[in-house]
């Protein structure tokens, strides 16, 4: 496991975040933390181990000690044998472990959906029809398992990425075209000719706005 040596203060935010740390570590023991022995770096590591930390932060925390940390037999703090071999068993003690996305109930959502507030069709708002519309849609043409998994809150998948044109501009000819294509009828012409980059927000609602409906 190599670490490069930065020569100078750690330029990424989490590895100065880590030095920060490290260095108050040292600071509380009265120790240097740029000229301190491999046993300080191990008894840090040891520390944050049995604090529960995962073997992806230990390597985070090595990284930026690394980079400014003096060379110890002539190699950086990250290629020391003793450190080398501290992660190998860390590793081993905690591995990895998927981020899955929780499990749902279908059966009890699709009964959600039909009471309040989403039921009476007629009566409900046009949001929960909305959102009740876009849930269904997703779940009849969901191709792949994790496809589902998107409609998750978990954090692993919420990207807060922010809607653009070219998203929103898909999405609206995806699914209007599925939409049609599921009742054996052709997509409006107009719809299929949405320029994903240039149009507006604005103009796409505009243009759906106007399309027949699906019967």
């Amino acid at each position: 496991m190599a670490y490069v040596d930065l020569g100078g203060p750690p330029s990424h935010p989490m590895y100065e975040n880590r030095w920060k740390l490290f260095s108050n570590w040292c600071a509380a023991r009265a120790v240097d933390p740029v000229h301190c022995t491999v046993a300080t770096v191990l008894e840090l590591l040891q520390f944050l181990l049995d604090s529960g930390r995962s073997h992806s932060t230990l390597r985070v925390y090595v990284a930026a000690i690394s980079s400014l940390h003096n060379r110890v037999d002539g190699a950086t703090v990250g290629c020391h044998r003793l450190v080398s071999l501290f992660l190998r068993g860390a590793l081993r003690l905690r591995p990895p472990t998927a981020m899955r996305a929780p499990a749902w109930d279908l059966p009890l959502v699709l009964e959600a959906l039909s009471s309040p507030p989403f039921e009476p069709m007629g009566q409900v708002k046009l949001k929960w029809l909305s959102m009740k519309a876009a849930f269904l849609l997703a779940i009849t043409s969901a191709k792949w398992v994790g496809e589902l998994h998107a409609l998750s809150v978990s954090d692993t998948c919420l990207r807060g990425r922010a809607l653009t044109k070219h998203r929103l501009s898909h999405w609206v000819v995806d699914t209007i075209t599925h939409a049609y294509g599921a009742s054996g009828r052709p997509p409006p012409s107009g719809v299929l000719k949405v320029p994903p980059l240039a149009v507006s927000k604005d103009e796409i609602e505009r243009r759906v706005t106007y399309v027949t409906p699906v019967l």
